[in-house]
């Protein structure tokens, strides 16, 4: 049996003597094969997917250059203006396309096996992980600790990186050679139940850092500028945490 869902070309047939055939149909002869197409409703939603991941990732673009911009156009001290760069590419460059590599609708490990996948979201995520744990440092540093606990954004900062911390050591167990049976799909569960809150909590750093922030709110030149990036913020980590959850309640999809 051939089956369109599992080729890595997920397209439908274009040979002319299968136009205007039924989803499954079959050819008898010396060998029999069934040919079976991908349902309507299942590519569609794929495609809506698919369009949603790169949304988020033109929303998270769009937000990491106005961070960038305002980090570099600022003439602050150097340990915070690095707090800022290396907290929000973690936070949010690193960590959320870490994720997006687990999933088949993302561009570029669309093609690649599942255990490539784990691979490249490991890789990112310890790289993420390195950059927020020393930009959170250098704060403390600059700041002193009494002070940056009882903020909100470093509340929220500290709670990220103690989700990302047991997430992380949850993580290597998924590439022992554990067939994919409930011991495989605890590990995963547990592992996301850690990741979500991970890019929750990252998230709300974020937007409270920018809310907060009396320095952003004097540099940005109109007052909605303060506002898009965490809408933008908002609409992206929706859309990257979406699968993961759906994860949890299915661990067999892929």
């Amino acid at each position: 049996m051939l089956c369109y869902r599992e080729s890595k070309a997920d397209t439908a047939c274009k040979l002319e003597c299968l136009q205007d055939k039924p989803p499954v149909h079959e050819f008898v002869g010396p060998v029999k094969i069934v040919l079976m197409d991908v349902p309507t409703n299942v590519y569609k939603r794929k495609m809506w997917l698919a369009a949603l991941v790169g949304m988020a990732k033109l929303f998270m673009g769009a937000t990491l250059i106005t961070v960038l911009y305002f980090a570099l156009a600022m003439k602050t001290a150097l340990m915070p203006t690095l707090h800022i760069i290396l907290c929000t590419f973690g936070y949010q460059l690193f960590i959320p396309v870490g994720i997006l590599m687990m999933s088949n609708l993302h561009g570029p490990s669309s093609q690649m096996k599942s255990k490539d996948r784990r691979k490249h979201h490991f890789i990112i995520q310890v790289i993420g992980l390195i950059c927020a744990l020393a930009g959170s440092a250098l704060s403390f540093l600059h700041n002193g600790t009494l002070k940056l606990i009882l903020t909100p954004h470093s509340i929220a900062g500290l709670t990220a990186a103690g989700f990302a911390g047991l997430s992380l050591t949850s993580g290597p167990f998924l590439f022992c050679k554990i067939e994919r049976g409930d011991v495989f799909n605890c590990f995963k569960s547990v592992h996301v139940l850690f990741g979500v809150p991970t890019m929750l909590a990252s998230s709300v750093c974020f937007c409270l850092g920018l809310y907060f922030s009396k320095i952003y709110n004097e540099w940005a030149p109109i007052k909605e500028m303060v506002f898009i990036p965490i809408i933008f913020c908002a609409l992206y980590t929706f859309i990257i945490i979406y699968k993961p959850i759906k994860k949890i309640y299915k661990p067999d999809v892929l």
